[in-house]
């Protein structure tokens, strides 16, 4: 089942020192009667629910909708390479030398090739349910 997969699944995000750091976006809390699952979003910060479906091989995440093991992984490409993107024009509108707008518009392109990426596999796999 997909949600014995999410407490190892794990993302590329960026330090300000352009080190690539691994991360797991899901926040599992077992503290309450009712454990909980939420996605945090690694570039804004924003946490969105996650919910079961009726089929194993999919969650829910809130604004997101449902996905399977191959979204939860594009969504992954797509955030990280995201905050990738964030953390180089953070660092270049800094005045950063280490960073050049070359690097900057080609961290944004591959982000956004990412995002459609995901957008266009999640249309494809939702129809096939």
């Amino acid at each position: 089942a997909l949600i014995q997969l999410l407490p190892n699944f794990q993302i590329e995000a960026y330090s300000n020192s352009l080190e690539v750091e691994r991360r797991n976006p899901f926040i599992f809390d077992n503290k309450q009667e009712q454990p909980t699952i939420s996605y945090l979003d690694v570039v804004d910060g924003s946490q969105h629910e996650v919910t079961l479906t009726t089929d194993p091989q999919w969650i829910e995440i809130e604004s997101l909708g449902q996905l399977n093991k191959c979204l939860v992984e594009l969504l992954g490409v797509w955030k990280g390479l995201q905050f990738k993107y964030e953390v180089l024009q953070e660092l270049f509108d800094n005045g950063d030398e280490r960073v050049k707008k070359s690097q900057v518009r080609i961290a944004k392109r591959e982000y956004r090739n990412a995002q459609d990426r995901f957008f266009r596999e999640q249309t494809k796999e939702q129809t096939k349910i």
